[in-house]
């Protein structure tokens, strides 16, 4: 999991352990060149603050790309439903 916060800091996780935070892009396509090379379908899946700039989510996704990731997801949450009576 690639996590992206409010303030752009990227975090990564295999989803076993807590997120840490990496120095930049750079860092993110090292780890991601090792997996991918390990295992090559391994599904990258990103996860962005509701406030992040797109710019930087295209950055992580061109990281991914190039580093070979082949299996990318995006992590949404739904809006949430308003039931009527509960405005």
């Amino acid at each position: 999991i690639v996590a992206i916060t409010r303030e752009e800091q990227i975090h990564f996780t295999t989803g076993e352990e807590d997120s840490v935070p990496l120095s930049g892009p750079e860092e993110l396509g090292l780890i991601v060149k090792e997996i991918s090379e390990l295992v090559p379908s391994k599904e990258f899946v990103v996860k962005a603050d509701r406030n992040v700039r797109y710019e930087a989510i295209d950055g992580v996704l061109e990281t991914l790309r190039s580093n070979g990731a082949k299996r990318i997801g995006l992590l949404t949450r739904p809006e949430r439903q308003v039931v009527a009576g509960e405005e």
